[in-house]
């Protein structure tokens, strides 16, 4: 159920993200509507959706906060199966050096590291039921950053 949940996080997350970016206003607050009410549904619980590029992103901790990063996207979900909030933020810096930023991040336990051709993915558990998933994703000409915060429930 968690793995659904967060799929469908990210997945209305980027849909949303991607529409908004390319219309006005209007459609930015319909997307965001949208992407909540799914989100809602899948994690059948309360969701939130910021899109727009200045999704406040202070309850992120400051060692996962890439320097210089825009923030692009914020999505909060509070379910029976615990709290979760995807931060999308995009860097103008190459893939390479985001990479070795979040790859050598200090302070945390690191569960699980993957990396696929030029994408990387890292898992940091920051408390026990806390854990942050940081996806870099190389582009041209911005590096995508996608983190994933899941809290378990009590």
């Amino acid at each position: 159920m968690r793995t659904r949940t967060v799929g469908w996080l990210l997945l209305s997350t980027v849909v949303a993200w991607s529409v908004a970016g390319c219309c006005g206003d209007l459609v930015e607050k319909a997307t965001q509507k949208a992407a909540e009410k799914a989100i809602e549904k899948a994690t059948e619980g309360d969701a939130s959706v910021s899109l727009g590029g200045n999704a406040d992103i202070s309850d992120l901790p400051e060692k996962f906060r890439y320097p210089g990063a825009t923030s692009k996207a914020k999505v909060n979900s509070n379910g029976p199966q615990g709290a979760n909030t995807v931060f999308l933020l995009e860097s103008s810096d190459p893939g390479p050096k985001v990479r070795a930023h979040y790859g050598a991040i200090t302070g945390f336990k690191q569960t699980n590291k993957s990396e696929i051709n030029e994408m990387l993915s890292v898992v940091y558990e920051v408390s026990p039921g806390e854990t942050y998933t940081i996806t870099v994703t190389p582009g041209s000409p911005m590096t995508s950053i996608v983190i994933t915060r899941m809290k378990k429930g009590s």
